[in-house]
């Protein structure tokens, strides 16, 4: 069950009962529980504690480190098919201090400073342009983003020339150029047929 913070106490309470249905011989009900560091806190109530007793494993993850968050942002724009640099290392380096290394915050602000970018037609996603979009996003009130004091002064400060000339763009791969037999012009349905 994904986002098991959000079951509450009654619920696992019910799940608690469910594996009373093993005997001791046979596992015949398995749950696996993951969710957000709040878990950890709600199984760690009073209340809880017949339900965390039958954890066998469990596991924290660790947030990211600076590097690993840019890491973590320039394989995911990979993925998506872009080869060269997006963000810029100053960039990477706020997207961490904001998302304190949290991957799904790391996605949001990156998600946010894509479309400020896309909306601007900016080719390369800079620091000033991520605290725009975060200073913005936060007026709502519902991210939970650290280092909120800098962003207004990152948005207001002109662009920084020497930004984007760290950021070296990372060579695209050369793709593999199939060989194409010649072939005449013009031929019969058979004779593609048999070429295969």
């Amino acid at each position: 069950m994904d986002e098991a913070q959000s079951l509450g106490a009654e619920l696992l309470e019910e799940l608690r009962l469910l594996s009373n249905m093993n005997d001791g011989k046979t596992l015949k009900l398995q749950i696996i529980l993951s969710g957000q560091p709040d878990l950890y806190t709600l199984l760690q109530r009073v209340d809880m504690t017949q339900f965390a007793q039958r954890i066998v494993v469990d596991y924290h993850l660790k947030p990211l480190s600076e590097i690993d968050t840019a890491n973590f942002i320039r394989h995911r724009i990979q993925v998506a098919g872009r080869h060269q640099r997006l963000f810029t290392d100053k960039a990477c380096s706020l997207i961490h201090r904001l998302s304190r290394g949290n991957p799904r915050l790391i996605n949001q602000v990156s998600d946010i400073a894509l479309t400020y970018g896309y909306a601007e037609q900016a080719p390369i996603i800079t620091s000033k342009l991520v605290a725009q979009a975060a200073l913005d996003r936060l007026k709502g009130g519902i991210l939970p983003l650290a280092g909120k004091e800098e962003l207004g002064e990152l948005a207001a400060a002109p662009e920084d020339p020497t930004e984007l000339k760290d950021s070296i763009p990372v060579p695209e791969p050369a793709l593999a150029v199939e060989e194409v037999p010649e072939t005449s012009p013009v031929s019969s349905p058979e004779e593609d047929y048999e070429r295969g």
